[in-house]
């Protein structure tokens, strides 16, 4: 693979695995032993965003034809977009709005590929990220309190939407207001 899938790279998590355990499944024989260059290049075309540093210089072909076409199985549900909201010049860390959700530091070239690795790792609820016109970072957080953050030019914060909350019971109509004045008096009986 590339100079650049580093091991923070190749320990991505993506769809539940890392980039490493993906190209060594795809060099052994029941992954379809294919050479180093070539898992490299299949892991990058399919996990793009988690999986890229790990791009080979030069494209090559499987060292194996490939496997026979399996029956697929039938198509999942449609799942929601995973979408972060921005907060600018925000930055959340322990004892000030979050806690930290992984490691101390994620190897992405952009806020896609941080979007992806949160939403990859259980428990990221979102991420801190250098601004632009800086080397970009990002650090995975969660329990995230906004109104517990710092305010912070050097830093903004993505993080995923709250849900709505669910429908309370319709309005009650209003009451009416007791009257200011007295009751009327009762009717007079007829006289005999």
């Amino acid at each position: 693979c590339a100079p650049s899938c580093t091991p923070t790279v190749l320990a991505n998590l993506v769809g539940g695995h890392s980039c490493a355990s993906r190209i060594d499944w795809l060099q052994s024989t029941p992954g379809g032993g294919l050479t180093e260059l070539a898992a490299c290049a299949k892991v990058v075309d399919e996990f793009p965003i988690g999986c890229s540093g790990c791009a080979p210089l030069s494209r090559v072909a499987p060292a194996s034809p490939p496997s026979p076409p399996t029956l697929a199985s039938p198509p999942s549900p449609p799942t929601p977009p995973f979408t972060m909201a921005l907060y600018e010049r925000l930055n959340c860390y322990r004892y000030h709005g979050a806690v930290s959700a992984g490691d101390s530091g994620i190897s992405a070239g952009s806020v896609a590929d941080c979007t992806a690795i949160c939403k990859a790792h259980t428990g990221c609820e979102g991420f801190v990220s250098t601004r632009p016109g800086r080397t970009f970072g990002c650090w995975l957080i969660r329990d995230i309190v906004l109104a517990k953050c710092e305010r912070d030019g050097d830093y903004d914060v993505y993080a995923a939407p709250a849900p709505s909350p669910p429908p309370g019971p319709p309005p009650q109509p209003p009451r009416p207001l007791p009257s200011p004045f007295p009751p009327p008096p009762p009717p007079m009986p007829p006289m005999p």
